[in-house]
């Protein structure tokens, strides 16, 4: 039979387990929280923000149970203190980033990322919090905020999560409504550790997700049942996601052809945001500076390359179907 949420988490994390907010201290107060209350602060449900006791420092959710170990990779998503801020200005300093994120907690250091030829602004910027907990709150309550007029674009920046150990699944055709959490549920008989719905930078579901599991064991289990599966008239594609080594990119530059004339430098970093993050754009252009069609994205690792060829190619831009592949030139 279904268990109940409460049920579900609690033998996620340990059977004794209780979710709550603690001020960190021991023998301090703890404020329960509802399972689903608890599920929406792991899984960052924009929906309805974490509200710890007035009377206690906000803590992030976090296993109190004695004994209650669990998995380190666990541990690790939890404790992320990064957050990435999308839809800034182009006048947006670091100041004012700073600025803006420090009524969530202490701001450790923040950037706007900049062209590393003109130091013009890419329209983001990473932060880093003193604690997970401010960064919990930062994306609970800070997200669709406004800053200069326009509302920002707050998450928790995924890259030290999707570096840490476990093994990762490919959750492709998933309904674009499914949150994170949903499918959090949907996977919760092979223990994920982390389920991400991937987003554009406007926050609307990409149709993919990908989920990270303790061991090969639960991965094998998960993908063995639940592809094919279908949800809301959608059958699932659940595959094993391809390991550094076994991919074939090995730089992590991929050339993008069929480009409209229209189509510039910025459209591209906009676009190929949605898998990565772009460090270099180059555009192909004529002596007039029309451009020639195709480009050559740098990302940051050869993972993200790889991940752009298996999303975007293909995916329409100004009109018309663009290709990306492998660059093929030597590094």
């Amino acid at each position: 039979s279904m268990l109940s949420p409460s049920r579900r988490f609690g033998r996620l994390f340990g059977a004794a387990v209780t979710p709550r907010w603690s001020a960190g201290s021991p023998g301090a107060p703890v404020h329960v929280l509802s399972a689903r209350e608890a599920l929406r602060c792991v899984w960052h449900s924009r929906r309805k923000p974490c509200a710890p006791p007035p009377d206690a420092a906000p803590r992030f959710f976090r296993r109190t149970a004695p004994g209650d170990a669990g998995p380190d990779v666990r541990q690790d998503v939890m404790e992320n203190t990064d957050v990435y801020v999308g839809n800034l200005t182009w006048d947006t300093t670091d100041e004012e980033l700073v600025e803006f994120l420090a009524a969530a907690g202490e701001v450790v250091s923040a950037a706007v990322q900049r062209h590393a030829d003109s130091q013009r602004s890419k329209g983001w910027g990473l932060a880093t919090y003193a604690t997970s907990e401010s960064a919990a709150l930062a994306v609970s309550q800070l997200d669709q905020r406004e800053l200069k007029g326009r509302p920002l674009h707050v998450r928790f920046d995924r890259s030290k999560i999707e570096n840490i150990g476990g093994i990762n699944i490919f959750v492709g055709n998933i309904p674009w409504e499914i949150t994170s959490e949903q499918l959090f549920e949907l996977f919760y008989p092979f223990q994920p550790v982390d389920v991400h719905v991937k987003t554009n930078m406007a926050g609307r579901s990409r149709g993919f997700a990908i989920a990270k599991f303790p061991n090969q064991e639960l991965a094998d289990a998960a993908v063995a049942a639940m592809n094919g599966k279908e949800l809301q008239g959608r059958q699932l594609q659940v595959r094993e996601d391809k390991a550094p080594h076994e991919r074939a990119v090995v730089a992590p530059r991929v050339y993008v052809g069929k480009l409209s004339t229209a189509v510039a430098e910025d459209d591209l970093i906009s676009l190929f945001a949605d898998v990565g993050t772009v460090t270099d754009v180059r555009m192909a252009r004529y002596s007039s500076g029309q451009s020639k069609g195709w480009a050559i994205v740098t990302l940051s690792a050869p993972e993200e390359a790889q991940l752009a060829i298996e999303m975007l190619n293909g995916r329409e831009m100004d009109g018309q179907p663009i290709v990306v592949r492998g660059d093929r030139k030597r590094v």
